[in-house]
């Protein structure tokens, strides 16, 4: 009799134990969703611009050019891009990289705001070629945002689309050699 109850705790506490197992993966899954709902980078690339005194034309026309050596980085989301890698697709190349960019915040001039880094692109963009922007959050989770420099009639700008989270299998491997947040 004694055998039979030691023998049924001993399967009452497996079985507590693995339920404590299951709840505490699902917490943490849970935790690890919001976190990356609501703590996640959005970074976009912005034309870093130049007008036409800076490039010497002779006729003062209102028309701004883009600086194709490099861009600004804007970070919108609420947490920050760490390993932020340019690369250029068509030449499996990486053009530019920097360290961090914090989220957006005050500034007394738009220049000297919190998050707006500016990134050199070696060899500089070419118009029309679309190039892409890799970055990780703090889950060591990695995140893209593809853009493209374009003409435009009054000014030149860069048109950007905010992808979001890819498997590590999609960040090419010239990328991922990058980046400094390990999984945990």
């Amino acid at each position: 009799m004694i055998e039979g109850i030691k023998l049924a705790i001993t399967v009452v506490g497996a079985f507590i134990s693995a339920a404590a197992a299951v709840i505490a993966l699902q917490a943490w899954r849970v935790g690890k969703k919001t976190l990356e709902r609501d703590h996640r980078p959005v970074i976009r690339a912005v034309a870093a611009a130049q007008d036409w005194k800076t490039i010497g034309l002779v006729e003062a026309d209102e028309r701004t050019f883009m600086q194709l050596e490099g861009v600004l980085l804007k970070n919108v989301g609420r947490a920050p891009g760490l390993s932020v890698v340019a690369f250029d697709p068509l030449n499996r190349a990486v053009i530019g990289s920097v360290d961090a960019v914090e989220p957006l915040g005050p500034g007394a001039k738009e220049r000297n705001r919190l998050g707006r880094v500016a990134m050199p692109m070696d060899p500089p963009m070419r118009h029309g070629d679309t190039y892409e922007l890799f970055y990780q959050d703090l889950l060591a989770s990695w995140h893209l945002t593809r853009f493209r420099p374009l003409r435009g009639p009054l000014a030149d700008h860069i048109q950007c689309t905010f992808v979001g989270l890819v498997k590590d299998d999609k960040v090419p491997a010239e990328v991922r050699n990058l980046g400094t947040v390990a999984r945990p």
